[in-house]
């Protein structure tokens, strides 16, 4: 019994050797690869394969190509990419002589050919544009298999080492025009973020830039009376005083800080940014809710800081 089910096992083997010969008979040094750049592809875009054959054998191997710049029939000649769907059926194909149903064979005196030398460790690679041969459709998902024919007399055959999958969108230009636009407008409250942000670091200096000293004055009453009331000199040098005031060094240095809260009239291009802000304190911190007022500068387009109201909240326990 066991003797018979070990020869119907040989006996298939033996079956399937004669129906599947090896892919590498007598260029068993050959072996190919195939390269991808990419695995999604706009549908007007060139879908370039790339397929390497290395000499892995330590004897001068060669083998034949034909040229492929005045017959586009030559592009599927010694280099034979299939594609196929998910269900793995072959897309049609656009080379002339499959879609005439002729044989390789029947054409290949017409092409000019030239004989390649790999020696051992040698490459060569040979690229095609998959769109070239196969009518591929946007939203289509493929495979590639690729087959290589050393010498197209002897049918001798290798198959690619590896598989590859891509898939098709939409021409370029249609899926730039259906991307919404991104806006690069800088929010109030991301505003506010960075001013607080350069406080916290230290870099008091930088908080100027986000600040519009002639309106932001008005919230300081120490200031701003001097500020109104005094000539051009005066107003100037009591800018000044005010943003060395501003980037002073406090002993209630910030903390933390979080945003809690934007509002935007878009009109009035106006905002409000609520904070809740701590800053040192000994045994609790100073803890303050900062409503920051902000608008848009006719300059650049930016918010500004421009106002400022406070309110003390209790501080939290350190």
């Amino acid at each position: 019994m066991i003797m018979s089910y070990y020869k119907k096992v040989i006996l298939t083997a033996i079956l399937v050797l004669y129906a599947f010969p090896p892919l590498f008979s007598e260029n068993s040094g050959l072996r190919v690869h195939m390269v991808l750049d990419k695995k999604v592809y706009c549908s007007d875009e060139e879908i370039n394969l790339k397929i390497f054959v290395k000499n892995r054998s330590a004897e001068t191997n060669f083998f034949t190509v034909y040229d492929n710049s005045l017959h586009n029939t030559a592009l599927y000649t010694t280099f034979q990419p299939i594609v196929f769907d998910r269900l793995g059926r072959e897309i049609a194909t656009t080379v002339p002589y499959r879609v005439e149903n002729r044989q390789l064979k029947d054409i290949l005196s017409d092409l000019p050919s030239r004989r390649i030398e790999l020696g051992p460790s040698e490459s060569f690679v040979y690229t095609v544009n998959l769109n070239r041969l196969y009518e591929l459709a946007p939203g289509g998902k493929y495979r590639v298999r690729g087959y290589f024919f050393p010498d197209m007399e002897k049918n001798d055959t290798i198959q690619s080492d590896n598989e590859l999958g891509f898939m098709l969108i939409k021409p370029r230009m249609e899926a730039l025009r259906e991307q919404p636009a991104m806006s690069r407008d800088v929010l109030p409250s991301e505003t506010v973020l960075l001013m607080l942000s350069a406080e916290k670091k230290g870099q008091l200096d930088r908080c100027l830039k986000y600040i519009e000293i002639e309106k932001y004055i008005s919230s300081f009453p120490n200031f701003v009376r001097i500020y109104n009331m005094g000539d051009m000199e005066e107003r100037q040098r009591t800018g000044e005083d005010f943003k060395k005031y501003l980037c002073r060094e406090r002993d209630d240095y910030l903390m933390d800080f979080r945003i809690v809260k934007e509002e935007t009239d878009p009109v009035r291009s106006i905002a409000f940014v609520d904070v809740i802000a701590d800053r040192f304190g000994v045994k609790y911190t100073n803890r303050f809710r900062y409503r920051f007022t902000l608008e848009k500068s006719d300059k650049s387009s930016l918010w500004l800081v421009t106002g400022l109201d406070a309110k003390i909240m209790k501080g939290k326990k350190k």
